[in-house]
């Protein structure tokens, strides 16, 4: 009984000394979005090479896209929407069909650029402002 009660005293003592690792900052910030996305935008003005912050901006905006997307189609359909687009049933913005994910990038930068407040907030909750900023949906069905 003892050594249950060894184990378990020593398991808190970790969890205690692992705890404020825990708690640090697990998420990906506004400004570390920037930084890479940025690499984009150098790619498409001066047509450097692709590299590997580049990458991971696109992958970052193409997650981000699909999980709009996907909670955008759910909510309309628990609507009875029939045939949502994403014009009209966005969730939180609206994009036209002809934006492409190099223009919604540069979206982002300028959006992250000219708001330095929100810097170090979530890069996903910095996303939804820029492209609700951007992309309005003006219509709802």
């Amino acid at each position: 009984m003892s050594k249950i009660i060894c184990l378990i005293v020593w398991g808190f003592i970790l969890l205690l000394g692992v705890g404020p690792t825990f708690a640090a900052k697990n998420y990906t910030t506004a400004q570390d979005l920037v930084t890479r996305c940025q690499d984009v935008v150098k790619i498409l003005d001066t047509n450097a090479k692709m590299n590997k912050n580049a990458a991971w901006c696109y992958g970052f905006i193409t997650g981000f896209d699909q999980s709009h997307t996907a909670i955008s189609f759910l909510i309309a359909k628990r609507q009875n929407v029939k045939n949502p687009d994403m014009q009209s049933h966005g969730v939180l913005y609206c994009p036209p069909k002809s934006v492409h994910f190099n223009q919604a990038i540069r979206v982002l930068v300028s959006y992250i650029k000219e708001h330095p407040k929100q810097k170090e907030m979530p890069a996903g909750l910095v996303a939804w402002y820029a492209f609700a900023k951007t992309y309005p949906c003006s219509k709802r069905q």
